[in-house]
Protein backbone atom coordinates (compact mmCIF):
# COMPACT_ATOMS: atom_id res chain seq x y z
CA UNK A 1 0.00 0.00 0.00
CA UNK A 2 1.78 3.24 -1.11
CA UNK A 3 2.65 5.69 1.65
CA UNK A 4 0.64 8.99 2.08
CA UNK A 5 3.43 10.97 0.77
CA UNK A 6 3.98 8.74 -2.21
CA UNK A 7 0.06 9.28 -2.90
CA UNK A 8 0.15 12.56 -2.63
CA UNK A 9 3.10 12.54 -5.71
CA UNK A 10 1.28 10.24 -7.62
CA UNK A 11 -1.84 12.46 -7.29
CA UNK A 12 0.19 15.45 -8.46
CA UNK A 13 1.61 13.58 -11.16
CA UNK A 14 -1.38 12.83 -12.48
CA UNK A 15 -2.65 16.32 -12.58
CA UNK A 16 -0.05 17.32 -15.00
CA UNK A 17 -0.83 14.62 -17.09
CA UNK A 18 -4.36 15.69 -17.12
CA UNK A 19 -3.57 18.79 -17.86
CA UNK A 20 -1.79 17.75 -20.97
CA UNK A 21 -4.33 14.90 -21.66
CA UNK A 22 -6.97 18.34 -21.80
CA UNK A 23 -4.61 19.81 -24.18
CA UNK A 24 -4.52 16.76 -26.10
CA UNK A 25 -8.25 16.37 -26.46
CA UNK A 26 -8.74 20.79 -27.21
CA UNK A 27 -9.45 21.16 -30.64
CA UNK A 28 -8.51 24.67 -30.14
CA UNK A 29 -5.36 23.68 -29.08
CA UNK A 30 -1.66 22.95 -30.69
CA UNK A 31 -1.37 19.71 -29.60
CA UNK A 32 -4.98 17.88 -30.45
CA UNK A 33 -4.58 14.46 -31.21
CA UNK A 34 -7.25 12.36 -32.03
CA UNK A 35 -6.58 9.32 -30.72
CA UNK A 36 -6.76 10.64 -27.11
CA UNK A 37 -9.79 12.29 -27.85
CA UNK A 38 -11.44 8.84 -29.32
CA UNK A 39 -10.19 7.78 -26.08
CA UNK A 40 -11.94 10.68 -23.76
CA UNK A 41 -15.19 9.76 -26.12
CA UNK A 42 -15.46 6.37 -24.92
CA UNK A 43 -14.35 6.41 -21.37
CA UNK A 44 -15.17 9.97 -20.53
CA UNK A 45 -13.69 12.88 -18.78
CA UNK A 46 -14.05 10.99 -15.01
CA UNK A 47 -12.37 7.77 -16.83
CA UNK A 48 -9.95 9.79 -18.29
CA UNK A 49 -9.01 11.31 -15.19
CA UNK A 50 -8.83 8.52 -13.31
CA UNK A 51 -6.71 6.93 -15.72
CA UNK A 52 -4.31 10.04 -15.74
CA UNK A 53 -3.34 9.22 -12.25
CA UNK A 54 -2.45 5.69 -12.91
CA UNK A 55 -0.42 7.15 -15.56
CA UNK A 56 1.17 9.83 -13.88
CA UNK A 57 2.61 7.22 -11.32
CA UNK A 58 4.49 5.60 -14.44
CA UNK A 59 5.13 8.43 -15.83
CA UNK A 60 6.85 9.69 -13.05
CA UNK A 61 8.51 6.35 -12.46
CA UNK A 62 9.53 6.46 -16.09
CA UNK A 63 10.97 10.42 -15.67
CA UNK A 64 13.17 8.76 -12.25
CA UNK A 65 14.80 6.00 -14.91
CA UNK A 66 15.76 8.77 -17.58
CA UNK A 67 17.30 10.71 -14.88
CA UNK A 68 19.59 7.87 -13.82
CA UNK A 69 20.08 7.12 -17.22
CA UNK A 70 21.20 10.82 -18.30
CA UNK A 71 20.69 13.33 -15.60
CA UNK A 72 22.33 16.26 -17.53
CA UNK A 73 19.77 15.80 -20.81
CA UNK A 74 16.86 15.05 -18.99
CA UNK A 75 17.44 17.63 -16.33
CA UNK A 76 17.68 20.22 -19.15
CA UNK A 77 13.78 19.19 -20.16
CA UNK A 78 10.72 20.78 -19.13
CA UNK A 79 8.78 18.09 -17.49
CA UNK A 80 5.46 18.75 -18.68
CA UNK A 81 6.39 20.45 -22.17
CA UNK A 82 9.27 18.04 -23.42
CA UNK A 83 10.01 15.12 -21.18
CA UNK A 84 6.36 13.83 -20.55
CA UNK A 85 4.75 14.18 -24.12
CA UNK A 86 7.84 12.08 -24.84
CA UNK A 87 7.00 9.28 -22.24
CA UNK A 88 3.11 9.09 -22.80
CA UNK A 89 4.20 8.40 -26.58
CA UNK A 90 5.03 4.91 -25.55
CA UNK A 91 2.10 4.35 -23.21
CA UNK A 92 0.74 2.46 -26.46
CA UNK A 93 0.14 -1.10 -27.67
CA UNK A 94 2.30 -2.81 -30.72
CA UNK A 95 -0.48 -1.55 -32.96
CA UNK A 96 -0.18 2.29 -31.49
CA UNK A 97 -3.44 2.33 -29.67
CA UNK A 98 -2.87 4.33 -26.17
CA UNK A 99 -2.88 1.55 -23.62
CA UNK A 100 -5.50 2.17 -20.77
CA UNK A 101 -4.54 -0.39 -18.14
CA UNK A 102 -2.06 0.60 -15.99
CA UNK A 103 -1.11 -3.24 -15.82
CA UNK A 104 -0.68 -3.05 -19.45
CA UNK A 105 1.91 -0.33 -19.95
CA UNK A 106 5.73 -1.53 -20.66
CA UNK A 107 8.20 -1.53 -17.36
CA UNK A 108 9.69 2.39 -17.21
CA UNK A 109 12.99 0.90 -17.47
CA UNK A 110 12.46 -0.19 -20.89
CA UNK A 111 10.01 2.53 -21.15
CA UNK A 112 13.18 4.96 -20.08
CA UNK A 113 15.68 3.61 -22.14
CA UNK A 114 13.51 4.43 -25.42
CA UNK A 115 13.06 7.78 -24.10
CA UNK A 116 16.43 8.62 -23.49
CA UNK A 117 17.45 6.97 -26.72
CA UNK A 118 15.30 9.34 -28.56
CA UNK A 119 16.35 12.69 -26.66
CA UNK A 120 19.98 11.57 -27.18
CA UNK A 121 18.91 11.48 -31.26
CA UNK A 122 17.06 14.91 -31.16
CA UNK A 123 20.11 16.71 -29.09
CA UNK A 124 22.68 15.04 -31.96
CA UNK A 125 20.07 16.55 -34.84
CA UNK A 126 19.92 19.85 -33.01
CA UNK A 127 23.92 19.92 -32.93
CA UNK A 128 23.93 18.66 -36.24
CA UNK A 129 21.26 21.44 -37.68
CA UNK A 130 23.13 24.33 -35.61
CA UNK A 131 26.56 23.34 -37.34
CA UNK A 132 25.12 23.31 -40.60
CA UNK A 133 23.38 26.63 -39.92
CA UNK A 134 26.89 27.93 -38.70
CA UNK A 135 28.63 26.13 -41.81
CA UNK A 136 26.67 27.07 -44.76
CA UNK A 137 24.02 29.63 -43.98
CA UNK A 138 21.26 27.34 -43.82
CA UNK A 139 20.13 23.28 -43.27
CA UNK A 140 18.66 21.99 -45.81
CA UNK A 141 20.26 19.19 -45.89
CA UNK A 142 18.40 18.32 -42.67
CA UNK A 143 15.62 17.20 -44.98
CA UNK A 144 17.65 16.41 -48.37
CA UNK A 145 20.38 14.14 -47.01
CA UNK A 146 18.21 12.40 -44.89
CA UNK A 147 19.86 8.47 -45.55
CA UNK A 148 23.34 10.24 -45.07
CA UNK A 149 22.44 11.82 -41.79
CA UNK A 150 20.96 8.26 -40.41
CA UNK A 151 24.00 6.84 -41.33
CA UNK A 152 25.89 9.18 -39.91
CA UNK A 153 23.93 9.13 -36.55
CA UNK A 154 23.89 5.71 -36.49
CA UNK A 155 28.09 4.70 -36.68
CA UNK A 156 28.43 7.34 -33.98
CA UNK A 157 29.68 9.80 -35.88
CA UNK A 158 29.55 13.58 -33.80
CA UNK A 159 27.57 15.85 -35.59
CA UNK A 160 30.93 17.86 -36.50
CA UNK A 161 31.87 14.53 -38.32
CA UNK A 162 28.64 14.07 -39.91
CA UNK A 163 28.71 17.37 -41.18
CA UNK A 164 31.98 16.44 -42.99
CA UNK A 165 30.11 13.66 -44.75
CA UNK A 166 27.67 15.34 -45.95
CA UNK A 167 27.12 15.61 -49.71
CA UNK A 168 26.84 19.22 -49.98
CA UNK A 169 30.33 19.73 -48.04
CA UNK A 170 32.12 17.02 -50.39
CA UNK A 171 30.38 19.51 -53.36
CA UNK A 172 31.77 22.33 -52.06
CA UNK A 173 35.18 20.75 -51.36
CA UNK A 174 35.13 19.07 -54.99
CA UNK A 175 34.16 22.43 -56.19
CA UNK A 176 37.16 24.45 -54.93
CA UNK A 177 39.97 22.46 -55.52
CA UNK A 178 39.26 22.88 -59.09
Amino acid sequence: MPTTNTRAVDLEAGQIVWSLIVEFIDPEGDDYALDWIELHETVGSAGLRAFAVELGAWCREVADHCRTLDANLVNQLHYSDELLPEILDHARDGHGDILTDAEHLPSAETTADAVVRLLHRRAWMRQLQTAMISSWGDSDAIHTARLEINAAYASGLSPAEALQSLPRVQDWTANSLQ
